[in-house]
């Protein structure tokens, strides 16, 4: 895939289908096999947007609205959004990584659904930890998802806001869609 002048360009897709060697985990089984999950036209929506996010790294204007007057300079920008790259993948390298590979599933209960898995990191060097399941909302993902994004309704589901307040301190625009953004947040209330 190539972005010029904000056009995604690609130049291959293939859907293929694969014999399974290794058996899918229950978390993702359905997802699997409803074609959500590695469809082309998902592989497509994934390049357009990691092709938005390095475009917008690339923008050397910073807004004091975008961020908020915390991050004072376009290397800050960047390096925040190295940051969140970074915690995508670490988070998405967790909750993929199949029994064999080198990282420690620490609970798996499968009438709840819950994964748990810690594995070292080079970078920071540490353990990361990280928790997935799965669940039927019966509401919209545009709901689930405004629910989820919207810093009053946090502490209602953020077990490490502990209940209490958080603020949205920065917010970087990283794609075409105002809702594409990556924020800083802090626990209890900003002094200005």
């Amino acid at each position: 895939m190539t972005c010029q002048m904000d056009i995604p360009r690609v130049t291959w897709v293939e859907d293929i289908e694969t014999e399974e060697k290794e058996q899918i985990h229950e978390l993702y089984r359905e997802m699997i096999h409803k074609g959500i999950a590695f469809g082309a036209e998902r592989w497509v929506t994934t390049l357009q947007r990691m092709c938005e996010r390095f475009a917008s790294q690339l923008v050397p204007a910073i807004s004091s609205c975008d961020l908020g007057g915390v991050i004072p300079s376009t290397e800050g920008k960047r390096s925040m959004m190295r940051l969140a790259q970074r915690m995508v993948s670490n988070y998405c390298l967790s909750v993929s990584r199949s029994n064999n590979t080198r990282s420690t599933i620490v609970a798996e209960l499968n009438e709840v659904g819950i994964r748990v898995t810690a594995h070292k990191s080079p970078e920071p060097n540490g353990t990361i930890l990280c928790a997935a399941t799965t669940f039927w909302l019966p509401n919209s993902p545009q709901n689930v998802f405004s629910f989820l994004k919207d810093e009053r309704t946090r502490p209602q589901w953020d077990v490490l806001s502990n209940g209490n307040a958080v603020q949205e301190v920065a917010h970087i625009s990283n794609g075409s869609h105002p809702r594409n953004s990556i924020s800083v947040l802090c626990l209890g209330e900003v002094i200005k």
